[in-house]
């Protein structure tokens, strides 16, 4: 609502993960390092963080505590178009 896209991410998350048991932490911890929005991605366990270039290294870095793989990718904000 209102564009508070990630916002909306990093509560909708926490929550889930809270009511699922599942750890809250991950998402915090990526928040404290520098992440504009983090939590669970879908019904988990996956987390997602979104972060801005400068502070990639901290939260990777936060993240690596973690059982896990770390996957970076990049946003996409085109347009999908019919080839």
């Amino acid at each position: 609502m209102a564009g508070k896209i990630w916002e909306a991410l990093t509560l909708n998350g926490l929550i889930y993960s809270s009511a699922s048991n599942l750890n809250t932490a991950i998402a915090i911890d990526a928040l404290a390092a520098g992440a504009v929005a983090a939590g669970l991605c879908g019904k988990g366990p996956a987390v997602t963080a979104v972060v801005p270039d400068g502070k990639i290294d901290k939260v990777k870095a936060a993240l690596q505590a973690y059982e896990g793989e770390i996957l970076a990718a990049r946003l996409n904000c085109e347009k999908a178009k019919v080839l």
